[in-house]
């Protein structure tokens, strides 16, 4: 009976990867990752146990190893202890990202830029962030924007014009949170031209696509 369940189970671990990659890719806030990776596989009906005992010998492609670092970090979804093994899964983060995939590359990023099983390390974790950027990752487009922005990172100038079209590339990708970034950029000045018109483009097609608190930043723009 286990047996005849893992294929279709498999099946069902490759469409909640999409469904979460396609919503991290249009602004996925950090926090809810693990949410809304619980609530596609709660979509899908799948019977995690399965894959959990099978994956940990049997992940050979990029997604199969994602899918199990995910489990690796927010499995225990009932106690809300969301990481539980961070070790095993930065371990199926750098494999992914290795075998070029952009969302291991993203999340291996994510892990160095935080520590999260992994010593922290910015200098890493930007290296990563723009190996998937390079392939059109909307999500770490928008987290290189924010390390060119701030220069958080002592190896890094501030360079807001790179922050704009990395902000930019993402915008167009689909990011809202990027979105509205550019919104404000625009209306700043910062890496662009200071322009108001577009300024308020880019904040309303930011509240289109998400929930996103942006509406003081319309107010704001509208009483200059």
């Amino acid at each position: 009976m286990v047996a005849q369940m893992l294929p279709q189970n498999l099946v069902k671990a490759d469409q909640v990867l999409e469904d979460l990659f396609t919503a991290i890719n249009n602004g996925l806030c950090e926090h809810e990752i693990p949410i809304s990776f619980h609530f596609f596989i709660e979509s899908k009906r799948m019977n995690t146990d399965i894959l959990f005992e099978h994956l940990p010998s049997n992940a050979h492609s990029p997604r199969e190893k994602l899918f199990l670092a995910l489990l690796y970090l927010y499995r225990n979804r009932s106690s809300w202890n969301y990481f539980e093994d961070q070790e095993m899964a930065f371990e199926q983060f750098q494999q992914a990202a290795y075998m070029g995939n952009s969302y291991g590359q993203f999340f291996l990023g994510k892990c160095l830029s935080e520590g999260m099983g992994v010593p922290y390390d910015p200098e890493e974790s930007n290296f990563w962030y723009l190996k998937a950027a390079l392939q059109g990752n909307s999500a770490a487009l928008f987290m290189l924007g924010w390390v060119y922005e701030d220069s958080v990172y002592e190896f890094n100038t501030p360079d807001k014009c790179k922050a704009f079209r990395c902000f930019q590339k993402s915008a167009l990708g689909g990011h809202c949170e990027a979105q509205g970034r550019i919104g404000y950029c625009f209306e700043r000045g910062w890496g662009t031209i200071k322009d108001k018109h577009a300024a308020i483009k880019w904040y309303r097609k930011s509240t289109e696509n998400a929930e996103s608190d942006i509406t003081q930043d319309l107010q704001r723009i509208y009483l200059q």
